[in-house]
């Protein structure tokens, strides 16, 4: 029997999930730039040794990067040091527990510049509405520091006028809670890459040999990009709606629920795994959309 015979629904969600959406159609010359984990490219040699690691706000996605970071520090084949964390205590819970799961590692400061003071690179984890008069009131070295927003409504622009950082030591950064588990895809502009082509007084951290750790980066050439390619974020409730569709029609037919959840999550992690083989490759989806059995 073949999978789709008890997969009824999903056909008819597919056909939904993908129907043609101006918001989905990247356009020929927009290209991205998709970096191997074997990518060449290193941190400067102060970051080799250890790299010193800050957080100005301690949310879900702050702390996810924060554990994913330190579990990469330990790899000892391809990790980069990770010497210190330093983050602010907002929000409270959030930084005491990752505190008192890595205390030789981790410190609270109430003071944001004490973050910065003691960071490399520094991460920004706060409202919309915070970031103008955070940035105001810190002193940022720019011979030192590199500053990546996760803030989804700072741009680039704003947020080097904001901290008078040089171009090439402001990024934004969009990635998915997964990133603690090292399995989260991260969006970055500008691309890393442009650093290189700076004086070395501007060039800041390269940054794609640790967001490789993370679970991988996808490095997007302008801003605009980095929007059109966040939309394909609206699809995680209806996928996992499937999941959820697939996993009822077969506890309705008897198969226990706490089995019918453990295989459908497992199937379609398979599935996204053989997706993620050669995904740079331009045709991969077509060539498994080919090897389907018909019907």
């Amino acid at each position: 029997m073949r999978l789709s015979s008890f997969l009824p629904r999903l056909s008819l969600t597919l056909t939904y999930l993908t129907s043609p959406s101006e918001s989905f159609q990247l356009t020929q010359h927009s290209r991205l730039i998709l970096h191997a984990s074997q990518s060449n490219n290193h941190l400067d040699d102060g970051a080799t040794k250890g790299l010193k690691v800050g957080f100005l706000g301690c949310g879900v996605i702050a702390t996810s990067i924060a554990k994913g970071l330190l579990t990469q520090s330990s790899d000892t084949d391809n990790g980069i040091p990770i010497t210190s964390i330093a983050i602010t205590k907002r929000s409270e819970q959030k930084s005491k527990s990752l505190r008192d799961s890595h205390p030789d590692k981790v410190t609270i400061y109430d003071d944001p510049q004490h973050v910065v003071d003691n960071s490399d690179l520094v991460f920004l984890c706060v409202l919309p509405q915070q970031v103008e008069s955070l940035l105001s009131r810190i002193s940022f070295d720019e011979t030192r520091h590199t500053l990546v927003s996760l803030v989804s409504t700072a741009t680039v622009t704003d947020l080097t006028s904001c901290s008078k950082l040089p171009p090439g030591r402001v990024h934004r950064m969009i990635c998915l809670p997964s990133v603690s588990r090292r399995q989260g895809v991260c969006l970055l502009t500008p691309p890393a890459l442009s650093s290189s082509s700076l004086s070395s007084s501007h060039a800041g951290i390269s940054l794609r040999p640790l967001l490789e750790n993370l679970g991988g980066v996808v490095e997007c050439e302008t801003e605009r990009q980095m929007v059109t390619m966040t939309s394909a974020t609206g699809l995680m409730g209806p996928l996992y709606a499937i999941l959820r569709s697939n996993r009822d029609y077969l506890t309705e037919r008897g198969v226990p629920r706490s089995k019918a959840s453990s295989f459908i999550a497992k199937f379609y992690g398979s599935v996204i795994s053989d997706a993620m083989v050669d995904c740079e490759e331009e045709g991969r989806f077509d060539d498994l959309i080919r090897e389907q059995t018909p019907g």
